[in-house]
């Protein structure tokens, strides 16, 4: 009786929250999807590498901003840490959650469930827009985009962000977080709270060990 009742108290929880976070188009149905898809490994490794690829870029982009940018070593050099990046995440980072979980409050959910979650809340919706990135800076670079530099101006035509676009990119990075809780409280039958501590663990984990081999200010960068 009391185990119904913490399950429907649970469920009444998540159901709160996300009528909470309706603005976010899709998000419950992305997040349930995870119970009826089957996503073979190497769908998983593709939007993994182009979420990772993007999040290097654009750790780039923010360390070398104003600045002339070494364009062609950085595409090759990019990508090629931006898929080790995003496939670490992805199936390290999956792991982790797993063991945050059970660590913290004995949650005994399989590999394969939190992978499948994480793809479809997190590395989805972040390669998705890493795409539509692209496809505004080839369509819509000279009017929605600033040039960084002469050189790259006459040369290879690289824009920077508007501060517009900036606060687009923090919606969408926001939203992400959200949808890992939401993922998290979903596979792992957890309350919004201890789905919120197993996911924040491991960035700031990461936060303190960027800051420590670097500084603030690029731990910040990398983080957003």
């Amino acid at each position: 009786m009391e185990a119904m009742k913490s399950d429907l108290s649970q469920e009444e929880e998540a159901k709160g929250f996300f009528r909470f976070l309706k603005i976010f188009i899709a998000t419950k149905t992305i997040i349930r999807s995870y119970q009826h898809s089957s996503i073979p490994i190497w769908l998983m490794m593709l939007l993994a590498s182009i979420a990772g690829t993007s999040w290097i870029y654009e750790g780039y982009f923010s360390e070398y901003m104003g600045n002339h940018i070494p364009f062609p070593f950085i595409l090759l050099h990019g990508a090629g840490f931006g898929i080790l990046a995003g496939n670490f995440i992805l199936f390290i980072g999956s792991l982790i959650l797993q063991w945050l979980g059970r660590l913290f409050f004995g949650n005994k959910t399989p590999y394969r469930d939190v992978l499948k979650a994480c793809t479809l809340t997190v590395i989805f919706p972040s390669a998705l827009f890493a795409l539509t990135w692209i496809s505004t800076v080839g369509m819509l670079g000279p009017y929605t985009f600033v040039k960084i530099s002469p050189y790259l101006d006459q040369h290879f035509e690289v824009w920077y962000y508007l501060d517009i676009l900036q606060l687009i990119n923090a919606y969408a990075k926001t939203w992400i977080l959200g949808m890992a809780v939401l993922g998290i409280v979903a596979v792992m039958k957890l309350r919004v709270w201890q789905a919120f501590i197993v996911v924040i663990t491991p960035l700031a984990a990461f936060f303190l060990i960027m800051t420590l081999l670097f500084d603030v200010q690029r731990a910040v960068n990398w983080m957003m």
